[in-house]
């Protein structure tokens, strides 16, 4: 579907030649555009300041999380110590 997208609408492949960074809502474009695809309007992104419990992370359900700063080293260590056990 995503690659099918680049032949069907050569007009993406233009307009994104020239964006900064396509990676960031091309997918999103298609898939959004696509009647066979049912997309939730909700965020998956758990965003935090300041110190990071990871069983409360782990918890939250969400899919991504962040901004993780140079000093998160022992979080990201403990997440994947869980996730990849």
């Amino acid at each position: 579907m995503i690659d099918t997208a680049v032949h069907e609408h050569p007009e993406l492949v233009l307009y994104y030649r020239d964006t900064l960074v396509p990676v960031e809502s091309y997918v999103h474009t298609v898939l959004a555009n696509d009647g066979s695809v049912s997309l939730r309007d909700e965020s998956r992104r758990l965003e935090f300041s300041g110190a990071v419990d990871v069983d409360a992370l782990l918890a939250s359900g969400a899919d991504f999380a962040g901004p993780f700063d140079a000093g998160s080293d022992a979080v990201l260590d403990a997440l994947d110590a869980r996730v990849h056990r």
